[in-house]
């Protein structure tokens, strides 16, 4: 009876993972991240595996040093989010009628 308990225990954690895995379909580096991100709450091995993912190229993934291109991303991904804030800074919301005025200021 134990052992039905620990597999059916097992089987409930897969589903939930599968079900909060939306990255079958991404690259690995995504379904690395997916591993990495998870790895707390679901054993290395068994995501590896349904993501379809070697467990020792996760391993290999984690000690690597991020690429140019990752470096390059982030950069461009922060300086994005700087502008949004800076344009969702200059909203004007007149509360009491449905008027919004937006500014914008030129990106140099």
């Amino acid at each position: 009876m134990a052992a039905l308990k620990r597999e059916l225990a097992r089987v409930k954690k897969e589903r939930f993972f599968l079900k909060e895995a939306a990255v079958l379909h991404e690259r690995i580096e995504m379904k690395y991240r997916m591993v990495k991100r998870c790895r707390n709450d679901f054993p290395v091995k068994m995501m590896c595996n349904h993501l379809g993912v070697s467990v020792s190229g996760y391993y290999d993934w984690r000690g690597r040093k991020p690429s140019q291109r990752t470096i390059d991303n982030d950069r461009l991904f922060k300086r994005i989010q700087t502008i949004h804030a800076e344009v969702m800074a200059s909203w004007v919301h007149h509360v009491s009628g449905k008027i919004c005025v937006m500014r914008v200021k030129p990106v140099a």
